[in-house]
């Protein structure tokens, strides 16, 4: 009849199991790609860039997240931070999302 392969796929219970979660995986793969696509010129309008920590507070245009800082502005969860109450949210995560939301 037909391949090996073409057997064990369609005519075992664990031949299924694989063919179904191939097909899941190429159909979330292929949807995170288009995803990704859409939205590839606002992601790299939104980027970043990392600088370490300074405690003497030197810098420009830095904020720090998920901790205090008596120098620089604040996205933390944390009570006694510099975080504009609009943007506080359950976490640190959910407060950068609001502050990028918000286009802080």
């Amino acid at each position: 009849s037909g391949s090996p392969i073409t057997s064990f796929l369609l005519d075992t219970q664990m031949g299924l199991v694989v063919s179904v979660c191939a097909a899941l995986w190429l159909v979330i793969f292929l949807a995170a790609m288009v995803y990704t696509d859409a939205d590839a010129d606002a992601l790299l309008t939104t980027i970043r860039t990392y600088v370490a920590y300074d405690a003497r507070g030197s810098g420009h245009g830095v904020v720090c997240v998920d901790c205090t800082h008596s120098a620089f502005p604040t996205l933390t969860h944390h009570k006694d931070s510099s975080t504009p109450q609009t943007l506080k949210g359950d976490t640190s995560t959910d407060t950068v999302f609001n502050a990028l939301h918000a286009e802080w």
